[in-house]
């Protein structure tokens, strides 16, 4: 057995043991929900679904099994996302009023107030998950207009440039430049895709960031553990940095077909350096 299925097992078996009679569904959705996952980088992306919204309660009695479960995969802890949402938060999250419990990166689980920026993680697992217990996740997960998913990806995409200057480990860029792929098809088609599908569409968008692009994609799916990680080097993060900036300003100025206004164009072609060097 792989020991991405040992972890899934460990990680349901705990949720079950801990919440199980409140549980709606557990979905699995991230870098092991898609066809071209990486081995060495993809995510375990857990969200479970409650009858009612998380609280204190329900924190103080999830938190440790998470922290064990975490403790047994110690090569996964940052590699795992969990999120939990009650019934009346899915329904009444722009209202502002309700909060879900996150863990994100290896962050411990907390209490986080709901915002449409929870579309993006909710649409993925409606589009593209595995049903891990309960009803399949688009009977149990609302429809988001098209419009709502757009502000979404606006959102995320507008925090990258900040966050990108500030992490400069060699998979973090990788990682930024993969995101901003995902952003800029989000915006483009009003969908969500895998990081690859995603960078096979943006260097096709953009031939001057098709070096980078290529680079990061090549780093992100190597067969074996792609190296080096440590901090990249400078020119290469301010290459990282430029399609950050670019790519993110064009999210946000990104129209929906419901404002009647179009996304402009990419820019004309021109010579980009080769990240591959």
């Amino acid at each position: 057995m792989l020991v991405e299925e040992d972890l899934l097992m460990a990680l349901v078996g705990a949720i079950m043991e801990a919440v199980g009679e409140r549980v709606v569904g557990i979905y699995l959705g991230g870098g092991l929900a898609d066809t071209d996952f990486s081995p060495s980088q993809a995510t375990v992306n857990l969200l479970v679904v409650t009858d009612v919204d998380p609280d204190r309660a329900m924190l103080d009695t999830v938190r440790d099994i998470h922290a064990g479960v975490e403790d047994e995969f110690s090569g996964w802890g940052d590699r795992i996302d969990i999120e939990y949402v009650g019934l009346p938060g899915l329904a009444g999250f722009r209202t502002g009023q309700h909060v879900g419990l996150r863990s994100e990166a290896g962050e411990t689980l907390h209490l986080e107030p709901l915002t449409e920026l929870n579309v993006l993680s909710w649409e993925s697992i409606r589009e593209r998950s595995v049903d891990l217990v309960g009803d399949p996740a688009d009977t149990v997960l609302p429809e988001f207009s098209r419009d709502e998913f757009l502000r979404a990806v606006r959102q995320h995409a507008a925090g990258w440039p900040q966050w990108t200057r500030s992490h400069t480990r060699m998979d973090q860029q990788v990682y930024a430049v993969l995101t901003m792929c995902r952003a800029w098809y989000s915006a483009r088609l009003l969908r969500q895709a895998s990081k690859r599908e995603a960078a096979l569409f943006t260097a096709a968008e953009f031939p001057r960031w098709e070096p980078l692009i290529t680079w990061a994609d090549e780093w992100w799916y190597a067969v074996e553990e792609p190296t080096p990680r440590g901090p990249a080097e400078r020119t290469l993060i301010e290459r990282v940095q430029d399609l950050v900036d670019e790519l993110s300003e064009r999210v946000l100025m990104a129209g929906t077909p419901a404002q009647g206004a179009g996304i402009e164009p990419p820019r004309p072609p021109v010579d980009a350096p080769d990240a591959r060097g």
